[in-house]
């Protein structure tokens, strides 16, 4: 399994905070992957930066213009939709060893080392697995709890309420990535959390495989400065 954290230039603390969690539980050099976040400050206004979406393939963002409650997200959005571009194409380069890859936001830790990570995500049957989610919302009150079991660690579907990491196979990544093309007003993590279940687990509450970095700053491609 790869580590990809997404990671914006101007934030050298967070990179470097990633590196040395990822290093101190044993993932190898060459799984972590920083991947170069699209950064919404570096562009005048929701517009030019919308434009930009489209100059890199994805279409879709022009439906962005009139939806203002989206423009603060919208650096995170291109984000996520380059990553998961990426890891689909990695089916198609590599058939020779796994491409599965965890992706998560740099402002988040992984409490487990990597050998039981991956030791649990092989756990998951392989037919028709698309993610897995392991850190949604970690403090949030309306978790559900009621979600169909496949062992102690992990529940069948996504949670009620977003997610913060998740692991994907690279067809898993083309499927997400098609479903958040198909709902422009609102952002990956919440077209994520009302997927069908077939092929989705989520991390039972109880087995929580990430906790928040203590990384400096507040989260700098969320925030409300283009509302």
């Amino acid at each position: 399994m790869n580590i990809w954290y997404i990671n914006l230039d101007r934030r050298p603390d967070r990179d470097r905070s990633m590196k040395a969690n990822l290093r101190a539980k044993g993932v190898p050099e060459d799984r972590i992957v920083r991947f170069t976040a699209t950064d919404r400050d570096a562009y005048e206004n929701p517009a030019s930066l919308i434009n930009y979406g489209i100059s890199v393939g994805f279409q879709e963002f022009y439906q962005c213009l009139n939806h203002k409650g989206i423009h603060q997200f919208l650096g995170y959005m291109i984000s996520y939709f380059r990553a998961l571009r990426r890891i689909a194409d990695l089916g198609l380069t590599y058939h020779n060893e796994s491409q599965d890859v965890l992706l998560m936001e740099d402002d988040y830790h992984i409490k487990e080392d990597y050998s039981d990570l991956c030791a649990s995500w092989e756990e998951l049957p392989r037919q028709n697995l698309k993610l897995a989610m392991i850190g949604y919302n970690v403090w949030g009150a309306d978790m559900k709890r009621d979600l169909p079991k496949f062992n102690d660690t992990w529940n069948i579907g996504p949670p009620s309420n977003g997610n913060s990491a998740n692991i994907y196979t690279p067809e898993g990544a083309a499927y997400v990535l098609a479903e958040c093309k198909k709902k422009m007003d609102t952002t990956p993590e919440c077209v994520i959390q009302h997927l069908l279940s077939d092929g989705i687990y989520s991390r039972n509450p109880d087995k929580m495989g990430i906790i928040t970095s203590p990384a400096a700053g507040e989260s700098n491609v969320m925030d409300g400065r283009w509302t």
